[in-house]
């Protein structure tokens, strides 16, 4: 008798045989139509978008095999696993799948969420149908299914992450037979496979599958361009059909609304109507050869191209009919949408909304598949259409508007004959004014009568435009009287402007200019006229008020003129004449830089007086009126009397500056040489430490004491002052440059007074405890600052041993450097003791983390080897033993390792630890799936006899089911197995394989 082994394996070759047979027929039958989907369930409750048909294609051969399959897709996010696996239970609940613990038999689910991207985001779930299947078993192709499924997701991509992992889930159930069972399935399928031979499923199935879904692809679009171009055709051969453009029905439309009126527009229409009816003729033609028994023997591709093409030229490439929707296309093409009748229109009425009707419910719009519609650079006939429909929705409107507008035209006539009759601007009658206005009136109502709506419309809105310049022109002329008072009333107090007349000779050109358009009806030149009038109107009045102005500003002017020249000679009188004459008594180096003599101040006081203000006072009467001219001279004579009193001002001052001069130098001089020798004696006491800059500055503070007391001696004050004011001032920066840089230096020798013993004692004993911390404890951060706290040490020692051989700068630099270089030092050392501290802790923790990664790796392999070793693990996990035992380090590596050496030996500890759990869960696999089998041929034997107790059966039926089928969910061996990308380790509550099984049915998740 056959072992259940070999039967297995025979019911496989005979499988894969048929499998085989039935694939090569396959790829050589025609595509026929895909029936509906009925073995696969969505559930998306996403915004990805998955195309089902895709999906229920590559599912088809698990279909062939009774196998079922869900795809589930959310946006939901979960927290963590559990979470996750918690909400897959109560979905597959909701959709049927599942009861309890009992999951159906022959389902398959793949199941995904976009909201997170750990490795259990994407979930494979089965029945018992495929349990120790290869999917079942072959984690690694498993998870590497899983990996490139959540990636495509991930990306955005949902439809080719799950046809992708629908396909290669079958193909990892589905492995290619070996050489021998495809010679076997050649010679019994098909005879003989040709010279091509084998090719893998990868290599060939999967191609042919793309293939046909293009091929189907390509007829659907086929079929639905030729419904849409059939309804387009329908719909437009009943709006523009006709030998002439004057046949078309939208044509007629046209005409009813008054389009025969507006001859550019009539001409317009015409034409594209024509270019419509042309391009509609040869579509019908087009679409004649391409039903041909010819043209479907084509490429199925070509067809399709040949088709978009035809599509297009019946919509055009034009983006604005191109992006209509279905809904907004058929309103194109439905004239009741577009048009409203009246009552004396009923018979096109009737003939339009019958065309409504027919289209009512096809489909137009069709997306390009082949063709891009961009390249291809024409209008269309819906392009032209939709100008013409532009035209008729304009008469509309003119239709519609025209008859308000015209009766609004009408009242604003009236109102503003009514204003004219009472304001008769100019002398123009409500006749003259409105002559134009009423004649335009006249035609629009006519073409009103006639149905030349959109004219009667454009001539309502020019008589409003109209009627609203001569309101303007009432309103100027108005204005224009005001101002004109206004001018009056100043040439009554005998003003005589000297640009009135010229503005008014331009005010009246505009006036006649005004008269002469609104006679010839030309209202909007007439408005640019009244602007004139404004402006020239209102410079006029600008010019009169700014003519009386000036007057009145210069009249005030020349009296507070006058008043200052009477102060300023009694000011030369009383004042500066005796200041002049007590200067005599002084040198002239005293005085003569301020003035030579008095008499030329007196000739020009006399000049203002006798001559000056009297031809002012002649040019700014009202007899003369030489307003300008007199504003000119009053600068000229207001600049000479300003000169005059600074002359003077400056006299008086400079006496009284050098009496003052006489009275306090001898006593300034005194004081100036006690600060020079202040300074001096500074100098002289810390000469080292005070540079040659100071001694400059004495030197020529020095010099210019000496001078002020020879001009004393010679009476020159003014002089003598200037010397001693200098030499007091360097003196007095001399010492305080000297004292400044005393104080610095002084400070920084106090500041190394202090920083120096203690810093040498703190920096040899960080450096005692540095030669202390071996190489291998050091981090890299501990060693740069070492080597910084050398250097800023040696710095400041040799900036110390410098040091007493400077003077002044050179000194005071070579103390900052000492200062600074200890400073570090102080700072560094602080850090560096901590830092020496903290290496030696972390390596020591580095150290124990290894060892006890070693030692966990350790127990694992130890443990591992206990499973291998059972004879029912055959050779389940032995690779990964090998592994582990050959990247296990040992403990005596630790000794002396670096930080670098220890995260290895800590790194290879961990794959070690890895591998043993694997070879361990492998092993405990191998020895389930024996036990498995020789609890099932039991089963199968017992069920065998012909008798046995009631006790015996009940006891077998227990025990297999709390051996293998746990009716309720453990913590590590439930009945449903998921898996994630990272699935390598059996999952409790955070990952792996998990079982749940009953008498009715289990489930696995990985």
């Amino acid at each position: 008798m056959p072992s259940l082994w070999e039967s297995t394996m025979k019911h496989k070759l005979v499988w894969l045989l048929g499998l085989l047979f039935l694939s090569l027929a396959w790829l050589i039958r025609p595509v026929q139509a895909q029936s509906s989907c009925s073995h696969v369930d969505f559930r998306l409750d996403t915004t990805l978008a998955v195309d089902q048909t895709a999906v229920c294609q590559a599912a088809q051969p698990w279909a062939d095999e009774g196998v079922r399959i869900f795809v589930y897709l959310t946006d939901t996010p979960s927290a963590n696993e559990d979470e996750w696996f918690s909400q897959l239970d109560q979905i597959e609940t909701a959709e049927g799948y599942r009861n309890g613990t009992i999951f159906e038999k022959n389902v398959l689910a793949f199941e995904a969420t976009t909201a997170s991207n750990a490795g259990w985001s994407t979930t494979l779930t089965y029945g018992e149908l495929l349990y120790d299947t290869p999917l079942d078993q072959e984690e690694t192709a498993v998870t590497r299914l899983k990996n490139e499924m959540r990636q495509a997701i991930q990306g955005g991509d949902a439809t080719t992450a799950f046809v992708t992992a629908v396909e290669q889930s079958y193909s990892i159930n589905n492995p290619p037979p070996s050489p021998v069972l495809l010679g076997m399935g050649a010679l019994i399928g098909a005879g003989a496979l040709g010279a091509g031979g084998y090719v893998t499923y990868r290599q060939l199935v999967v191609p042919a599958q793309r293939r046909a879904r293009r091929r189907k692809e390509l007829q659907e679009q086929l079929a639905r361009l030729q419904q849409g171009i059939a309804n387009l055709l329908l719909a437009l051969e009943q709006l523009i059909a006709g030998s002439k453009p004057e046949d078309a029905t939208l044509y007629q439309v046209f005409v009813a609304y008054g389009g025969k009126h507006e001859p550019a527009r009539d001409e317009s229409v015409r034409g594209w109507l024509a270019q419509c009816q042309q391009a509609f003729y040869a579509a019908f033609d087009l679409r004649r050869n391409l039903q041909s028994d010819e043209a479907q023997q084509i490429e199925l591709e070509e067809q399709v191209r040949r088709w978009e093409t035809l599509y297009l030229s019946l919509v055009g490439s034009s983006p604005r009919i191109r992006n209509l929707t279905e809904a907004e296309l058929r309103d194109l093409l439905d004239p009741v949408v577009v048009l409203e009748r009246g009552e004396q229109e009923s018979q096109l009425v009737a003939q339009l909304r019958d065309i409504s009707r027919q289209i009512q419910g096809m489909p137009l719009k069709v997306e390009m598949m082949v063709v891009k519609p961009d390249e291809v650079d024409q209008e269309g006939i819906l392009g032209y259409l939709d100008q013409v429909e532009e035209q008729v929705a304009t008469l509309m409107e003119a239709q519609q508007d025209a008859p308000q507008r015209l009766d609004e035209a009408q009242q604003a006539r009236l109102s503003a004959e009514e204003e004219a009759a009472s304001a008769s601007p100019f002398g123009m009658t409500p006749t003259q004014l409105l002559g134009g206005i009423d004649e335009r009136l006249t035609t629009a109502q006519h073409d009103l009568e006639i149905g030349a709506y959109v004219r009667a419309l454009a001539t309502a809105e020019s008589v409003l435009r109209d009627v609203e310049i001569v309101e303007d022109l009432i309103d100027a002329a108005q204005e224009h009287g005001q101002r004109e008072t206004e001018i009056a009333a100043i040439l009554a107090e005998g003003f005589r402007p000297a640009h009135l007349q010229g503005d008014r000779d331009e005010i009246g050109e505009d006036i006649a200019q005004i008269k002469e358009e609104i006679a010839a009806g030309d209202y909007l030149d007439a408005d640019d006229w009244i602007d004139e009038l404004d402006t020239d109107s209102q410079r006029a009045l600008q010019q009169t008020v700014a003519w009386r102005e000036l007057y009145q500003f210069n009249q005030e002017s020349l009296t507070a003129m006058q008043a200052r020249l009477v102060d300023t000679a009694r000011y030369l009188d009383e004042t500066a004449e005796p200041a002049w004459n007590a200067l005599q008594v002084y040198p002239a180096g005293n005085w003569q830089d301020i003035l030579a003599d008095l008499s030329p101040l007196r000739q020009t006081l006399r000049a203002l007086h006798q001559e000056q203000f009297p031809a002012i006072e002649t040019m700014n009467s009202m007899e003369t009126q030489q307003f300008a001219d007199a504003e000119a001279q009053l600068v000229v004579a207001g600049a000479n009397l300003r000169q005059v009193e600074r002359q003077l001002q400056a006299l008086v001052s400079r006496l009284a500056e050098v009496e003052t001069a006489v009275a306090t130098l001898p006593a300034a001089l005194d004081n100036t040489q006690a600060e020079l020798d202040k300074a001096v004696r500074l100098r002289d006491a810390e000469d080292a430490k005070i540079s040659p800059d100071v001694d400059q500055k004495l030197a020529e503070a020095a010099a210019n004491l000496e001078q002020a007391r020879a001009f004393t001696a010679q009476r020159e004050f003014i002089a003598a002052v200037h010397a001693q004011t200098t030499a007091r001032q360097l003196a007095t920066d001399a010492y305080a440059a000297a004292d400044a840089q005393v104080q610095q230096i002084n400070q920084l020798q106090n500041e190394l007074a202090a920083l120096g013993p203690r810093l040498d004692t703190d920096f040899d004993t960080i450096m005692a405890d540095a030669e202390l911390l071996p190489p291998h404890m050091q981090t890299e951060s501990t060693a740069e600052m070492l080597h910084a706290l050398q250097t800023n040490m040696d710095e400041a020692r040799r900036a110390r041993a410098g040091a007493g051989r400077l003077e002044d700068e050179a000194l005071a630099a070579a103390l900052t450097a000492m200062v600074t270089g200890l400073t570090a030092v102080a700072a560094l050392t602080t850090h560096a003791k901590k830092q020496i501290s903290d290496d030696r802790h972390s390596y020591d923790r580095l150290r124990d983390e290894t060892l006890a990664a070693i030692r966990q790796a350790n127990r694992a392999v130890q443990s591992a080897e206990v499973q291998c070793r059972q004879s029912d693990a055959g050779t389940a996990g032995d690779h990964a033993l090998q592994r582990a035992r050959t990247a296990l380090p040992g403990e005596g590596e630790v000794t002396q390792a670096t930080r670098t050496q220890l995260q290895a030996l800590k790194q290879r500890a961990q794959e070690a630890q890895r591998d043993a759990d694997e070879a361990e869960r492998k092993a405990r696999e191998a020895i389930r799936r024996a036990q498995h089998r020789r609890q099932a041929a039991w089963t199968t034997t017992s069920s065998s006899w012909s008798s046995g107790s009631s006790w015996s059966r009940s006891s077998q039926r227990s025990s297999s089911r709390s051996s293998h089928r746990p009716s309720s969910r453990p913590s590590s061996s439930s009945s449903s197995r998921r898996s994630s990308s990272s699935s390598s380790s059996r999952r409790s509550s955070s990952g792996g394989s998990s079982r749940r099984s009953s008498s009715m049915g289990g489930s696995r998740r990985r």
